[in-house]
């Protein structure tokens, strides 16, 4: 017996409600945007850069 008959719906209402249970399960990024809303607006502190260095690639480095 398939699944559909098993629940006392046709085939198309059973792929409905397969749908709309695997679409409403949480997942780590559902609850992780869910959190974002009390970081709006948080200031975040930008580190300071320095130069970059500069690479010699010649091969003549240390001689």
């Amino acid at each position: 017996m398939c699944r559909a008959a098993e629940n006392g719906r046709s085939m198309e209402a059973e792929v409905r409600e397969i749908l709309k249970t695997a679409t409403r399960k949480p997942t780590w990024l559902s609850e992780w945007l869910a959190l974002m809303p009390g970081f709006v607006g948080a200031e975040l502190a930008i580190p300071s850069r320095t130069e970059p260095r500069i690479v010699d690639f010649s091969g003549d480095e240390g001689r």
